[in-house]
């Protein structure tokens, strides 16, 4: 029999049990051509739609998960629709509700969000055109989690989600990006140099890279990433801000520091004074200056065997006790091989040998058997269990020195990595951790590491 793919779960605001918000921005959009009145909630990931809006549904249905903040979550049906207002349009999946307190509810997964966010929070002047919206005095508030994915407890999602999906759907979906770029005074150079445009050549070849090109009437730089060869997304002025501050205080970034930030946006975007530009953003990044420890005196380079074949040596340890998560974990069992410095963190109920000997098999499925497994002395790692699974399974078991964490210090410097970022992306009430682990994870494991010059 075929096995069922576990369902995506979206996050819902609360309007999905309370009725309308006081105050809550009212926009009118087309759905499939039909007009309609709908509210903004930044606080749900999916759009919703009331039953009567759409046409009966003669084929087979499909379903989408949600869940509210709170944590109830139904099953409701899903349609592929086309909303229309005044940023664009954009076809969309949407889930169908019976009991939805207004026609539509617009979530942060339609592409035109955010702008038409914007244009319904401007009060309208009584000469009937929109007044200037006033600089934002408060703190910048970082892009909220659009999605999870709910996977087998205890264990961590497998998923790839990409950071700048909203500023490519932006740019896919057209719109004023391509004006910006030509209305921006540091591209000009960069328009005056272009070599290919729409595919024909406008300058003789060969063409030495970098050079710009112009595709679909946006300006692309064309440059080497890591022996490849990629076509860079110039950005205006105006979208900086997005770019920067998506691979650096997304919890799938982590806040990790201006190099590996750096990284990822040079990876995919250009600009001139990129570099500089992106050292400043996450020098004046308050939660990094809040969660930053003091820089330690550095310490004297031990030498340790290097280890080739991946898995063959793997480091564990625990971390916690943490403060305890709304699910009831509050240990960390943590796992970094050695030779490509892939790291594994999974969330435990308790730290008992029991837990951890599970683990331990449930990572050989898909790894293999480890040759060599670095532990220090605690109790949970001496215990018969561990002794006797290690002894069936051939695994040599070896252990640090007693009071002298240096001799596994690839995973002790995991350790430190992992409190610091999720410190800075966790909730006030420090009870969603757990849920937190594996954007953190992705954002550890996307960068190149420093000793290896590989991403894990």
């Amino acid at each position: 029999m075929p096995t069922e793919v576990p369902a995506r779960t979206w996050l819902a605001g609360c309007i999905v049990h309370h009725d309308l918000p006081v105050g809550a921005p009212e926009v009118e959009v087309k759905v499939n051509g039909k007009p309609f009145r709908a509210i903004l909630d930044s606080g749900s990931a999916v759009t919703l739609v009331q039953s009567h809006v759409l046409a009966p549904r003669t084929e087979g249905k499909a379903f989408l998960p949600i869940t509210c903040v709170h944590g109830d979550t139904r099953q409701v049906p899903a349609r592929r629709v086309t909303i229309s207002a005044a940023p664009g349009a954009w076809p969309v999946e949407v889930g169908v509700m019976k009991d939805l307190p207004v026609p539509v509810l617009i979530g942060r997964d339609w592409p035109g969000f955010d702008r038409l966010l914007a244009t319904a929070m401007q009060p309208a002047s009584p000469g009937g055109g929109r007044r200037r919206r006033r600089p934002m005095t408060g703190p910048r508030q970082r892009p909220v989690l659009l999605a999870s994915y709910s996977g087998r407890e205890g264990e961590s999602p497998s998923q790839n989600p990409n950071l700048f999906y909203d500023v490519f759907q932006q740019v896919m979906g057209g719109g004023s990006f391509g004006k910006e770029q030509r209305e921006d005074d540091r591209l000009k150079h960069g328009w005056t140099q272009v070599r290919v445009i729409e595919g024909k050549e406008v300058q003789p070849g060969p063409h030495l890279l970098p050079h710009f090109v112009v595709q679909n009437g946006l300006l692309y730089c064309v440059a080497q990433r890591r022996g490849e060869e990629k076509c860079l997304l110039v950005v205006p002025r105006t979208k900086t801000e997005t770019v920067l501050e998506l691979p650096h205080s997304h919890p799938l970034a982590g806040h990790l520091g201006a190099g590996n930030t750096i990284q990822r946006i040079r990876d995919r975007f250009h600009w001139p004074g990129l570099e500089a530009e992106v050292k400043r953003f996450c020098q004046a990044c308050p939660t990094c200056q809040v969660t930053s420890p003091r820089t330690p005196p550095p310490s004297p380079l031990i030498p340790l065997p290097i280890i080739e074949v991946p898995f063959e040596r793997i480091g564990m340890d625990l971390v916690g006790p943490l403060p305890k998560s709304a699910r009831g974990h509050e240990h960390i069992l943590v796992i970094v091989d050695y030779a490509t410095r892939y790291p594994e963190a999974v969330p435990l109920r308790k730290a008992t040998a029991k837990a951890i000997a599970q683990e331990l098999f449930l990572l050989s499925s898909p790894v293999g058997i480890p040759a060599e497994i670095l532990t220090d002395q605690g109790t949970p790692f001496m215990s018969r269990l561990m002794a006797d699974l290690c002894r069936l399974l051939r695994v040599k078991q070896l252990r640090t020195t007693v009071y002298h964490p240096q001799t596994d210090g690839l995973v002790e410097r995991f350790n430190q990595t992992l409190e610091q970022m999720l410190r800075r992306v966790v909730a006030e009430d420090k009870r969603d951790w757990d849920l937190m682990l594996p954007y953190v994870l992705y954002g550890i494991r996307e960068v190149p590491q420093a000793s290896t010059g590989l991403t894990p």
